[in-house]
């Protein structure tokens, strides 16, 4: 059980070069340039891990956002809201997304939705506490790159509550093996080399936080790096009237 367990993490870290939609061009996109299709044929491979992970590095004070996005949220909330208090169904981040969220099935930790506008929650990741959002880069993954150290992350539940997050790490690797799921990731930053077991402990085992993720295509390979971005919790907000189901919106739900 430990090691099918482990094939699922370690198979989510290339699925990106998996999923590819064919017909996609390139291009250059805030820093990012965006994939052309590829394919791929390793099999997830199962890493040594022996070293301790290192947490990301938490910075910057939060920055408030303008609030003047409350009619066009409330309207967004009433389209996405299913009743159900427990499921992620949204994801805004003022001034940048506005994005609905669905869920993996239970025997496919692998997919990512192939629909614009959309992003896949990853189930894994749910087990310990963390709210895993993964696109592809020419899809909704295009906007990740746009995300800024003290931005507002706001998690639309199904009964229209929202949780609000504050962007605390961004951090872009060079996936040595490219095509393997156990390939080893280069901090760009620091130089520091990371296991693909260490970067799961680092992204989704944090608890209660929001963690992005997307591909990073450079020389012309689509699943050359990745991109991790975290939320964690942020302070209260003002509550603002936006309609019968957000009347705590802006605050922690939990």
């Amino acid at each position: 059980m430990k090691v099918r367990t482990s094939l699922k993490i370690f198979f989510l870290l290339a699925l990106f070069a998996s999923q590819l939609i064919p017909g996609v061009s390139a291009g250059a996109v805030g820093g990012m340039v965006l994939p052309v299709r590829s394919s791929v044929s390793d099999a997830p491979v199962l890493p040594n891990v022996s070293d301790t992970p290192v947490l990301p590095s938490v910075s910057d004070t939060p920055v408030l956002p303008n609030l003047s996005d409350a009619p066009a949220l409330s309207k967004f909330i009433n389209a996405v809201e299913n009743g159900n208090a427990e499921v992620v169904r949204g994801v805004n981040v003022p001034g940048v997304m506005t994005y609905r969220v669905v869920q993996q099935a239970s025997d496919n930790v692998a997919y990512v939705s192939p629909v614009d506008g959309v992003v896949t929650q990853f189930r894994m990741a749910a087990q310990y506490g963390t709210i895993g959002l993964i696109a592809h880069n020419f899809l909704a993954g295009n906007n990740f790159s746009d995300l800024q150290l003290g931005q507002l992350v706001r998690i639309i539940y199904g009964n229209g509550y929202i949780s609000s997050y504050v962007i605390n790490s961004i951090h872009s690797y060079q996936a040595l093996d490219p095509y393997s799921a156990s390939s080893n990731f280069v901090d760009l930053a620091s130089g520091v080399t990371y296991s693909a077991q260490q970067i799961f402990e680092m992204y989704y085992q944090g608890g209660d936080q929001v963690t992005f993720q997307t591909c990073i295509l450079q020389d012309g390979n689509a699943s050359w790096g990745r991109l991790f971005i975290t939320a964690v919790p942020g302070a209260s907000l003002p509550t603002i009237a936006m309609g019968r189901n957000v009347s705590h919106a802006l605050t922690h739900r939990r």
